[in-house]
């Protein structure tokens, strides 16, 4: 994440702006199709998130996600999911 935002974001602790940050990698990734690096960078906003509410909501997408890879299906749905679970980060 250094390249793309300049900042060491894994020497952070400021979770909002290292959750923030991830869900936007998996946002641009979702939307270029690459749902295995999506579902990665979701997987470590997961952990980082603090609010159980949008851990829920995380988890739920996840799992949505990895239905789709395992059953090889490509959907848009996807990129306005995650786009929904930014605004509630923000």
């Amino acid at each position: 994440m250094k390249k793309r935002y300049g900042i060491s974001l894994h020497l952070t602790k400021d979770y909002k702006t290292l959750v923030e940050k991830s869900l936007y990698l998996a946002f641009y990734y979702a939307k270029e199709g690459d749902l295995a690096s999506c579902l990665k960078e979701l997987k470590f906003a997961e952990d980082k998130i603090r609010d159980e509410k949008l851990k829920k909501d995380c988890r739920c997408l996840i799992g949505q996600i990895e239905y789709m890879v395992r059953e090889g299906i490509k959907g848009k749905s996807v990129v306005e999911d995650i786009e929904k679970l930014l605004k509630l980060v923000k």
